[in-house]
């Protein structure tokens, strides 16, 4: 399961963001994925953050590529030549975040 998509780089962005997370978690455990729901508001959170400062820090859009991963941990961030990448990572089915 995945999504990938952007949004304009506007304060309006952060709640479509939200959405999007929360849409996709409650998605993928429809799908039989399980998601805490702990684990969706932890997502939901630091996606809102992510994009918050995204917002804030650059001019344009903002991407966002969200999957269901077999691992998860840790918090990362790539250069890209276009900008930066954040990547997170976040245990679904075990509490939350």
């Amino acid at each position: 399961m995945r999504i990938n998509t952007s949004f304009p780089g506007t304060i309006g962005t952060i709640a479509s963001a939200r959405r999007l997370m929360t849409s996709f978690l409650y998605n993928a455990t429809a799908s039989g994925t399980v998601v805490t729901e702990a684990s969706v508001q932890g997502a939901t959170l630091v996606a809102s953050e992510l994009v918050a400062n995204a917002v804030k820090h650059t001019d344009g859009p903002v991407g966002m590529d969200l999957h269901i991963a077999a691992l998860c941990g840790g918090y990362t961030v790539t250069p890209r030549a276009e900008g930066r990448q954040n990547t997170a990572r976040l245990p679904l089915g075990t509490g939350g975040v």
